[in-house]
């Protein structure tokens, strides 16, 4: 009941997900999070420890993010934030890997930070390519010798994605999916799916890419929960800054808005 049941509309950008838990409470959370009216976050994490204990701690992630993220656009320093609203609070042991981007429809460029979690996977749609985006970042809730090492290994970056681009945030359930032979899924069989599906909308690439990992798995129990969140860009920067200006020439010569009030 944690996880959305319905999907931001924001311009430009098309997002879908998909999530089965392994057990009848999963340790996989994902969420969508309001930065501000054209700013949207998105974050895929992945608890060490599963069932009520794990719910646990995703609630309490869970609010911290919701907390954290209104309003702030960098991404390591809303993270680092979290960890300090819940290291005191987690059970020795215990800690939550993250990936969390910030997608801005005005700027059109997305800045992203990893606690520990997969690295996000780009397709960039002119080249038929996949990459890894990786930085760096200690997991949430660890306990570290010095509590400002979290603060000062977590790195942001920020890229800015191109007509057809795809990106793919997951938890390692599927590339550990195994089948009855207990052979893995593997990293390079999801690249792959990844670039045999991308031309699809969100949804249907999000469908075909489940039903690739079902036809592995053969209907064998998992062990670990499956998430994944996938996000395709729609418009280019251009476009949308024509959008904008054609919005405000309609405010200010139509319904006669002041300049300034209309900006």
């Amino acid at each position: 009941t944690l996880l959305p049941s319905e999907f931001p509309d924001i311009d430009g950008f098309e997002i879908a997900s998909y999530s089965e838990a392994a057990k009848e409470v999963g340790g996989d959370y994902f969420d969508f999070v309001e930065v501000d009216n054209d700013t949207l976050g998105i974050v895929v994490a992945d608890v060490s420890g599963k069932g009520g204990p794990g719910s646990l701690v995703m609630t309490m992630i869970r609010t911290a993010l919701r907390t954290e993220a209104r309003g702030n656009k960098n991404a390591a320093d809303v993270l680092a934030r979290v960890n300090d609203f819940v290291i005191n609070d987690m059970k020795r042991g215990m800690f939550v890997t993250v990936f969390y981007i910030i997608l801005d429809s005005h700027s059109r460029t997305i800045n992203y930070a990893s606690a520990g979690h997969n690295p996000m996977i780009l397709y960039r749609g002119s080249t038929k390519q996949t990459y890894y985006l990786n930085p760096s970042g200690f997991p949430v809730g660890i306990q570290l010798p010095d509590i400002s090492l979290f603060e000062n290994k977590i790195e942001s970056d920020s890229i800015r994605l191109r007509e057809d681009d795809l990106l793919v945030l997951y938890t390692d359930g599927i590339t550990e999916a195994m089948n009855p032979k207990r052979e893995l899924y593997r990293d390079e069989r999801f690249l792959d799916a990844i670039r045999k599906n991308a031309h699809f909308d969100v949804t249907d690439f999000i469908t075909q890419v489940r039903d690739d990992i079902k036809k592995h798995t053969q209907g064998f129990p998992q062990n670990d929960d499956i998430t994944y969140v996938a996000v395709k860009e729609k418009l280019m920067k251009g476009e949308v800054i024509y959008s904008i200006q054609k919005e405000l020439f309609r405010l200010i010569e139509e319904d006669g808005i002041a300049a300034k009030e209309a900006c």
